[in-house]
């Protein structure tokens, strides 16, 4: 395959520095490439993502080929949207997913320009919802692209139907929001194409898990209404390994010895084996309770100093920080763009 100059140097030069800071100890608890875990006495095979016999055709935004499975920069691509998907609550292989079929994972295209479709999408989400975000770093940010994209799939979570008990580590909750985030119109049958990407891992880019689409009795008028969670369910566990991350990342600092730590305030700590994670202030540990909180203060994962359990236990606790959940949420204009 011919090479990408414009697209190496960008995505290079963009996300080596910032994919790690935006992945911190909380992808303990949000990671992916998770084992297959279906419902008890759901069966141990999957149903396969087949989209329905009349949906229409899904386009990809822009007809681009596939970057070469072997260079560097595809790894480096794939922690971004790791750390991206962690932060905003996603199970990973969903927004990579997502980025596949909008973009085959790139930014620019062969001019070096930034990758705009005829229906306004930009970069690799294919973004064309632009309130509440920079146009230009939507064009020229790589990374600012993926949160941005992230962040509208997450809002679109939220405004559809809800599937099952709403567990945001289920993929087959995600069946609505995905669908919304290409066009909420009847007969949409992109978030089947993207169900289907999730169980083929394409390139190799990924480990497949299958995902058991919403039936298509189910839905009311071609749209989807609230609706049990389709079985076999998979749950994203995060219990297996994380990509290996960008080089250069930076040395944690050294734990000290058992006893009660002496810590300035800011610095970062948790347990032995990752977990909850917590703030030093006057002495005192403050619990951090989600990655938008820990995103939202300006924390970097790379400070988190890991304490022996006998250690951290000596630490009086303090107010945990208040979640960033609780604030609201900037603009999102919905996305109309049909498939």
């Amino acid at each position: 395959m011919p090479s990408k100059p414009s697209f190496h140097m960008l995505v290079l030069s963009t996300l080596v520095c910032v994919a790690l800071s935006q992945t911190s100890l909380y992808a303990n608890a949000f990671a992916d490439e998770g084992a297959v875990r279906p419902e008890a006495g759901s069966g141990a095979q999957a149903a396969q993502a087949v989209p329905p016999a009349t949906a229409p055709a899904v386009k990809t935004a822009v007809a681009v080929p596939d970057p070469d499975p072997a260079d560097p920069a595809t790894a480096t691509i794939k922690h971004a949207l790791t750390a991206a998907a962690i932060a905003h609550g996603i199970p990973p292989r969903v927004l990579y997913a997502v980025a596949y079929q909008e973009s085959r994972w790139q930014q620019t295209g062969d001019d070096g320009q930034p990758l705009v479709s005829g229906d306004g999408g930009i970069g690799i989400m294919q973004v064309t919802s632009y309130g509440g975000y920079d146009l230009g770093r939507l064009q020229s940010d790589t990374m600012y692209n993926i949160n941005a994209g992230a962040d509208i799939l997450s809002s679109k979570f939220d405004q559809s139907p809800r599937i099952g008990d709403g567990r945001r580590d289920c993929y087959e909750n995600w069946y609505f929001a995905v669908w919304a985030y290409n066009g909420w119109i009847p007969g949409n049958s992109y978030p089947d194409a993207v169900l289907s990407l999730i169980a083929a891992g394409p390139n190799g880019w990924w480990a497949g898990v299958p995902v058991s689409p919403v039936p298509a009795g189910q839905l009311q008028d071609g749209l989807g209404v609230p609706v049990p969670t389709p079985q076999p369910q998979h749950l994203w566990s995060p219990a297996q390994a994380q990509p290996a991350p960008p080089p250069a990342a930076p040395a944690k600092p050294v734990a000290p010895p058992d006893g009660v730590p002496q810590l300035p305030n800011g610095q970062l700590v948790s347990g032995p084996s990752g977990g909850a994670v917590y703030v030093i202030r006057d002495g005192r540990k403050q619990h951090i309770p989600d990655p938008a909180t820990f995103r939202d203060n300006g924390f970097d994962s790379a400070n988190i100093l890991s304490l022996p359990a006998s250690a951290l236990v000596l630490i009086p606790d303090g107010e945990p920080l208040r979640s960033a959940m609780f604030n609201d949420r900037k603009p999102d204009a919905r996305l109309t763009r049909a498939a």
